[in-house]
């Protein structure tokens, strides 16, 4: 899943998305994978921000791009909400993510 801000907007066309989306969310399947191969790829590419979920273990981790490498910024488990500066005022409630009423 990819999201480009309306300040980005330009780059999408009708061939697609042709640069860096604000933010990626990856669900993790393997996580030797996913963090040693994909991350250090959305990073060469300048991706803002990035989630991961861990659909086992009910956990969010959000990072952000520090210069070429991705810093945690916070864990997140189901039963906490966060904001994050992409989306100002709106509380990203976890459990929702992982279909929990």
């Amino acid at each position: 899943l990819i999201y480009v801000s309306n300040k980005k907007s330009k780059i999408i066309s009708k061939r697609g998305i042709e640069s860096a989306p604000d933010l990626a969310v990856e669900i993790i399947s393997d996580e030797e994978y996913d963090l040693k191969r994909k991350m250090p790829v959305y990073a060469s590419y300048g991706v803002l921000h990035l989630w991961y979920i861990y659909p086992d273990d009910e956990l969010i981790e959000v990072y952000r791009l520090k210069k070429t490498k991705y810093e945690l910024v916070k864990a997140v488990t189901k039963q906490e909400s966060f904001e994050h500066e992409l989306f100002p005022r709106l509380q990203i409630k976890a459990r929702r993510v992982f279909n929990v009423p």
